[in-house]
């Protein structure tokens, strides 16, 4: 009885060590340059999203290309259709 105790915390305590040592491994890591192919493939996930309107580019480009007046005159608006289920709300 003692004896199984004993080895599954020696294996926690190894376990938990080599996370650790996996860890500490994977912060030295991220503070150094990006390894070409998650370069490319940020670069590459970021031309989709611009293609397809999705993410953070197109809430950029959105904010960008409108004026904050008319940007928050358009949230308070959605927000009264909402609220009165007006417009695309009311078939809804």
């Amino acid at each position: 009885m003692f004896g199984q105790k004993l080895a599954i915390t020696i294996v926690i305590v190894v376990a938990v060590a080599i996370s650790g040592v996996a860890l500490a491994g994977g912060t030295v890591r991220t503070n150094r340059v990006e390894p070409g192919w998650q370069k490319a493939l940020a670069i590459r996930s970021e031309a989709l999203n611009r293609k397809y309107h999705l993410g953070l580019s197109e809430q950029r480009a959105a904010a960008e290309a409108t004026p904050e007046w008319a940007q928050a005159l358009a949230i308070r608006s959605e927000a009264l259709n909402r609220k009165y289920h007006l417009g695309r709300q009311a078939g809804a």
